[in-house]
Order: C-alpha cells, then sequence, then structure tokens
C-alpha cells in the first residue's frame, strides 16, 4: 500500500451512524480489532482494551442502563519476578557492560512480551537518562547508543548459553 493509498483512505473515510444489521464475521471482527490493538499510542502502551458483545439479548439489556461491559484482554496480565532466572540474567548482563546496577522495574503497558513464553520488555538504557521514546524529536546520544549495544549483546550472549 503507497502513500498515496493511505491518504487516500483517510480523505475518503466517513462516520456511519446507521447500521444495516448485517451479521459480521468474527474474522472480520478479529481483523478489526487486531488494528485497534496496533494503533499507536503515547509511551506506545496501547491502554485500550475492547469488548465485543454478539449476543443481541444481552446488548438490549445493557443498553438503557448505560453499562460498560467488563474488560477483557486476549493475553494475561505479564509479570516476572525480579528474582526470575531471566530477570537476573538481563540485570547481570546490564551491570557485566555498564559496572552500573539496573533499575529493574515492572511496567505496564501493550508489550508483545504478553503474547510471547519466557520473554520481557528490556531497555539497556541507564536510570536518569531523559527518556525520549516515543516522543516528539526522540533522538538517543552517540555515548548512550554505544553503551545500549553494549548491553544488548552482552545480554544476548548470556541468555544464549
Amino acid at each position: 500500500m503507497s502513500e498515496n493509498d493511505i491518504i487516500g483512505a483517510i480523505k475518503a473515510r466517513r462516520s456511519i451512524r446507521r447500521y444495516t444489521g448485517e451479521i459480521i464475521s468474527p474474522g472480520a471482527i478479529e481483523d478489526i480489532l487486531e488494528a485497534g490493538r496496533w494503533a499507536p499510542s503515547g509511551l506506545n502502551n496501547q491502554p485500550w482494551r475492547f469488548s465485543v458483545i454478539t449476543d443481541a439479548r444481552l446488548k438490549e439489556r445493557l443498553a438503557p442502563l448505560g453499562l460498560v461491559p467488563v474488560e477483557t484482554s486476549r493475553y494475561s496480565p505479564l509479570f516476572v519476578p525480579k528474582d526470575s532466572p531471566l530477570i537476573r540474567d538481563l540485570s547481570e548482563a546490564f551491570f557485566e557492560a555498564t559496572g552500573k546496577h539496573p533499575e529493574v522495574m515492572a511496567i505496564g503497558g501493550g508489550t508483545y512480551a504478553k503474547a510471547l513464553p519466557n520473554v520481557v520488555a528490556f531497555s539497556p538504557f541507564p536510570a536518569g537518562l531523559m527518556d525520549l521514546a516515543h516522543q516528539v524529536d526522540e533522538h538517543i546520544g552517540i555515548e548512550d547508543l554505544l553503551s545500549s549495544v553494549l548491553v544488548l549483546k552482552t545480554a544476548m550472549l548470556k541468555l544464549a548459553r
């Protein structure tokens, strides 16, 4: 898809406020939800949750109450303890490469790690570095970039053993 196709689609889009009542296939619903899950967000945390209610009687009962359905997620929340072998190896790699003890933290967000086994999001940057990730004018200094490459190299070698 070219840039012109994308711009054309954006300009030609329209809001629909009357619907046909036609049943939407589960595959089409999944495609729409997948596009929503990949939509960009501040700090790339994808804070939204989607609920699909297909039961007509349930929709009729909820509508006059103004109730919001219970949020569900395709993936369970991700939590890896600080003392797990994976976190320990990544922390050791950070220390070996930088000589500094890492600030290990748990954060929320729509990380891809939820979809993969034994995976966590890992930042090779030291504490105190201005966080410009996913911000306007995102950039990094050469020294910090080289340091982060060394941290990642050390981590990959350690995890490959």
